[in-house]
């Protein structure tokens, strides 16, 4: 059974099934699906005990699956919905502008990387107060290729992928 979504803690539960040790030809059940139900149920949606006894899963309450944990959104996160980036033209022959918006005054940082993680360089003093900005960032002499365009603001990361043809 796969379970997914913002609530889950990733990974894997359980273990691998050993073959060799079949029960009448099935790989022994590790866990219930009312289990996981309970789980999904009690602790991600926070439903109320009796909506558990109506369902006659109230017997799985205390031996829920610990893999629902919704969590609040970190500073990070949060920051992250206030930041917005846009290269164009992409693909790009030459110069490309980034665009990117900003909702508070930040530490900011913007830089151009290859694909193996080498920097381009870094467009210093590119504005960092609230509103809308456009830099200009010219390749010069980089040859063609796929390159990342990388905003540093406080501690939120924005990437974008940009595409240099050069004719």
């Amino acid at each position: 059974m796969m379970v997914f979504g913002t609530c889950i803690n990733p990974g894997v539960y359980g273990v691998n099934p050993d073959l060799a040790n079949l029960q009448y030809g099935n790989v022994p059940m590790e866990f219930d699906y009312r289990q996981v139900f309970t789980s999904v149920v009690k602790d991600w949606f926070n439903a109320p005990d009796q909506a558990l006894q109506e369902v006659h899963f109230d017997q799985f309450v205390d031996s829920r699956i610990d893999y629902v944990r919704c969590k609040t959104l970190s500073t990070s996160e949060l920051f992250q919905q206030n930041l917005s980036l846009n290269c164009y033209p992409n693909p790009t022959n030459q110069e490309l502008f980034i665009d990117y918006s900003l909702k508070q005054e930040v530490n900011l940082k913007i830089e151009l990387f290859d694909l193996t993680g080498r920097s381009l360089g870094a467009i210093e003093d590119a504005p960092n107060t609230p509103g809308s900005h456009s830099v200009m960032f010219n390749f010069g002499q980089v040859i063609s290729g796929t390159y990342l365009v990388r905003m540093y603001a406080n501690d939120a990361v924005l990437t974008r992928k940009v595409i240099l043809s050069k004719s």
